[in-house]
Parts: structure tokens; sequence; C-alpha cells
């Protein structure tokens, strides 16, 4: 069984679903171990949050970079983009001769001795 947890990062948060999920009681430590435990979950998530900040705008600094840091992000945009022209190009190039067509039959009717 998988299960996983949505919720507050806090200690209280934490151990209450440990034991909702296990339905055993946690081993509770001293206060000092707790502090600690608290002190790395704190630097965690504020390196966490930095990281994240930074990676937003990553690729709008430095779109040469999206290639080497996310390639699969690269490739699949791209693929995105060739799928799209592939369904459109077939449309746009319908469209494109008709538009020819009926400027060929205008000028035919103005100039009947071209044809």
């Amino acid at each position: 069984m998988r299960v996983r947890y949505h919720g507050s990062r806090t200690m209280n948060s934490l151990t209450m679903f440990y034991k909702d999920v296990t339905g055993m009681n946690p081993v509770s430590l001293d206060a000092i171990s707790l502090e600690r435990m608290k002190d790395t979950v704190n630097i965690v998530d504020n390196d966490k949050k930095i990281e994240q900040d930074d990676s937003l705008f990553l690729w709008a600094r430095a779109p040469d970079r999206l290639l080497h840091q996310d390639t699969c992000l690269a490739l699949a945009s791209s693929f995105v983009l060739l799928r799209l022209l592939h369904f459109l190009l077939p449309k746009i190039n319908a469209c494109v001769k008709q538009a020819w067509r009926m400027r060929l039959y205008e000028l035919n009717r103005l100039f009947p001795s071209l044809s």
C-alpha cells in the first residue's frame, strides 16, 4: 500500500499522519532532538523555496540553458509544435490554394485575353 501526505509539514501533523496510517504511536524524542529536527526542516524548506524561485524564470534568462538542463522539456515542446504544424499545414495549404484560385478567377474575368 502506498500513501502520500498532502498537508502541513509541522511535526505534530506529521506524527498524527504517521499514527493514522500505521496505527502505531510514534516514539517520543526528547525536546532537544525535536528542536533540531524542526530547525533542519525549516532550513530545507527555505532552500527549496529559494531554488524554486530561481527556477521559475531560469528559462527566460538563458534560453540556451533550457536545452542542456531540461532536454526532455525542450523535446516535448518541439514535438507539440511539430504536431500542431502537421495538423494545421494541410488546412493552411487548402486555404492558400482557394485564395489563389479566386485571385486567378478575378484576373481572368477582368482580362479575358490572358487565358
